[in-house]
């Protein structure tokens, strides 16, 4: 194990090693996928889909071993019906959280981390990365259900940055099932775009800065409203074909 200085060398050593060790069961998603593609908004968090299986509890001693095999530090691990959680506290100031879940499939592509590898020391590893597409209707539909701004980020980046049109089919899925105050609600299409209205016209810088403060340098924030603002517009057209 390489001698770890920092939060963003302990994730992609844990990125490439899960990637070799779990080949493609292991596919990565949420933010840290951003990340490697070089978003600057920081996460704590590396998200995961494992397939092909039925249940979290058919994962958790698998990538708590091989967890445990590489790294020499603390680790814990929580589970509920939402998700597999482990913990990993490499130091007092290095501490870094694992979110898994589990499908029977999970459409994804080959991603190379030679690049983000060789700025932190380390080899590089082919992975797979939840497909864009799909991962920009996961976040959108995050978004919906509990209003961050780092997920408004995330949309802006995937939409302005790639250049990517949201999966259709996941979000008409994940809005029958939305998770608003302790309760599911089933919306539309229709719903979802009068919500991202909504935000568009009431999103102030001051709410960007008073929220991503932490997560992004700060020559970052100037602007981001609007930046914000254009992203969601173009997400509202794209819904919009499909009413």
């Amino acid at each position: 194990m390489p001698k770890i200085k920092n939060f963003q060398e302990l994730a992609i050593y844990i990125i490439n090693n899960l990637g070799r060790i779990f080949k493609n069961h292991a596919i990565l998603k949420g933010g840290m996928i951003l990340n490697l593609i070089g978003s600057p908004r920081h996460t704590n968090d590396i998200d995961y889909t494992f397939i092909p299986f039925k249940s979290k509890k058919d994962v958790k001693d698998l990538i708590y071993n091989e967890l445990k095999n590489l790294l020499d530090c603390e680790i814990t691990y929580s589970i509920n019906s939402k998700c597999l959680r482990f913990f990993i506290k490499y130091n007092e100031n290095i501490k870094l959280q694992i979110e898994v879940n589990v499908s029977d499939e999970c459409k994804s592509i080959e991603f190379s981390t030679m690049d983000i590898s060789k700025i932190n020391n380390q080899i590089g590893q082919i992975i797979r990365i939840m497909n864009y597409d799909i991962a920009l209707a996961h976040k959108i539909c995050a978004w919906n259900e509990r209003r961050l701004i780092r997920d408004l980020y995330d949309i802006y980046y995937f939409v302005n940055i790639i250049n990517v049109i949201p999966d259709i089919d996941i979000i008409k899925q994940r809005l029958l099932k939305t998770q608003q105050k302790n309760k599911k609600v089933k919306m539309t299409i229709k719903d979802l775009i009068i919500e991202l209205k909504k935000c568009s016209e009431k999103l102030t810088l001051r709410d960007i800065e008073n929220e991503l403060r932490d997560y992004l340098p700060e020559h970052e924030i100037p602007g981001l409203d609007k930046k914000i603002i254009i992203s969601l517009n173009k997400v509202i057209d794209s819904l919009q074909k499909h009413i």
